[in-house]
């Protein structure tokens, strides 16, 4: 059954709009963090490719993206696995192309449990927060315990 109507219905706001660089709320976290500069830490603390454990092995800076990731939106580990294989701004921004592997919730807490247990958890997020924070992007006291929201995903489009 159809409807017709003489009135023209505007389109939903960024519902099925295709997400571009600059339209994607992640863009900006992907360049404004300098990434690679944790690698020393985190490498520290997470089995390298080849090492004896029961876990995939998933890149530090890549693991640790996620981590940030669901921190910033206060999302529970089963909703960031999730999220990175539906959401395209996430894939993105994680490097992941349609069809690649994603971690799943028990590799994300893991992950988290690994730099709480070695007391640098609160330290790497503050340091994500100060970056954040240079570019005008207001973070919450405690990021590890808050959820932060930069101001760019508060604004309505």
């Amino acid at each position: 059954m159809t409807v017709e109507t003489d009135e023209e219905v505007p389109p939903r706001s960024g519902v099925g709009e295709p997400v571009d660089e600059m339209t994607d709320p992640l863009a900006p976290l992907a360049t404004i963090v300098p990434w690679e500069t944790f690698r020393p830490r985190l490498e520290s603390h997470w089995p390298k490719q080849g090492q004896r454990t029961h876990r995939r092995h998933w890149d530090a800076i890549f693991m640790f993206k996620v981590l940030v990731f669901g921190v910033l939106h206060d999302l529970p580990d089963e909703a960031v696995a999730d999220m990175a294989t539906d959401s395209i701004s996430l894939m993105r921004f994680l490097g992941l192309r349609l069809g690649d592997p994603a971690p799943n919730a028990h590799a994300i807490r893991l992950y988290r449990s690994d730099l709480a247990k070695a007391g640098i958890m609160n330290d790497l997020l503050a340091e994500v927060r100060r970056h954040l924070g240079d570019h005008g992007y207001r973070a919450r006291k405690d990021l590890y315990r808050q959820p932060v929201f930069p101001r760019r995903f508060l604004t309505a489009r």
